[in-house]
């Protein structure tokens, strides 16, 4: 157990290296829970203005928020809010309840939902104000009542019975499970991740509840399997110790990307070398160097073979 964990680590350690070389271009440098949050409030103050979604601002904000929670590094949960965000911020339309429902883990870190109070209020008596009347419904109807927090995990448990629902009245619906996987993923990062950033015993519990239904998901065969709620699952599996079962959801990622990306594949190679599965390493990493940009081929194959070393180590 404790060489499984010192591999781990070191995967970790070496994921964070590759993820930071394309943050590393942009200027970017590992965020902070202040920093997560200022962009969330932000986001937050442009949704309670009259018509928020007829001004360009609010995707501005979006991507802006997608970009803090991608460099967080404290939170699975929150990075994996930024594919989303990013999504609704280089388009050019939403709703409070996209928004909302892009950023439950991101709504636990800071303590209130989307557009209600703002992370400085919270030490204060002041009531939040409420967000303007909308006809959109969704997630702003059902955080209006009691604190931000515990709304929060009100709404998303909503979520979880209804879909949980779902899933009874289909269950050879893969889609039906891979959205429960989601939820109770989401549900997870709300309540379920200590200060340290690692998850409690409960958040792991209610981990262990999407992985199982994620494989319901991929039990049933989808053709393909829903490579979005697979990035949440390589976390997940992650977080559990059950590396084999990461670098499955990893693949998943992995092959399901168009056009492939280098960055997927040195993950998948990182997680195979930690899992102790050298082949599909050797495979992954073949596949990252050729898909990485010629000034980098070198550097990323030595990381890669340098992971690959260390993890042989430990398991011998």
């Amino acid at each position: 157990m404790r060489q499984a964990r010192a591999i781990r680590i070191r995967a970790l350690a070496v994921a964070t290296v590759l993820i930071a070389v394309p943050v590393a271009a942009c200027g970017g440098e590992p965020a902070t829970k202040a920093s997560v949050c200022g962009a969330y409030d932000e986001l937050g103050q442009q949704m309670v203005k009259p018509h928020p979604f007829s001004d360009s601002v609010i995707f501005r904000k979006t991507r802006e928020l997608a970009d803090q929670a991608s460099r967080y590094e404290q939170s699975a949960p929150v990075r994996a809010h930024a594919d989303r965000l990013r999504e609704i911020g280089e388009g050019d339309s939403t709703s409070s309840t996209d928004l909302g429902n892009a950023t439950t883990a991101i709504a636990g870190l800071c303590g209130h939902p989307l557009g209600i109070a703002s992370t400085t209020d919270q030490s204060t008596d002041t009531p939040p104000a409420p967000p303007p009347p909308s006809d959109e419904g969704g997630l702003y109807d059902a955080l209006t009542d009691g604190d931000g927090a515990t709304a929060a995990t009100a709404a998303i448990d909503k979520r979880v019975e209804r879909q949980s629902a779902v899933t009874r009245r289909r269950p050879q619906d893969p889609d039906a499970w891979s959205e429960l996987a989601r939820l109770r993923f989401q549900r997870a990062g709300i309540d379920g991740i200590a200060a340290d950033g690692t998850y409690t015993d409960e958040g792991k519990a209610r981990l262990r509840l999407a992985v199982q239904a994620w494989e319901r998901h991929v039990a049933l065969d989808p053709q393909p399997p829903d490579a979005r709620t697979a990035k949440l699952m390589v976390s997940a599996y992650r977080e559990l110790d059950e590396p084999a079962k990461a670098v499955g959801a990893q693949t998943i990622v992995a092959t399901a990307t168009k056009p492939p990306n280098s960055n997927d594949y040195a993950q998948l190679a990182q997680l195979a070398y930690g899992a102790g599965l050298t082949r599909a390493g050797d495979s992954a990493a073949d596949k990252a160097v050729a898909l990485a940009e010629p000034n980098t081929r070198t550097a990323l194959r030595a990381t890669l073979e340098q992971l690959k070393s260390d993890a042989a180590k430990q398991s011998g």
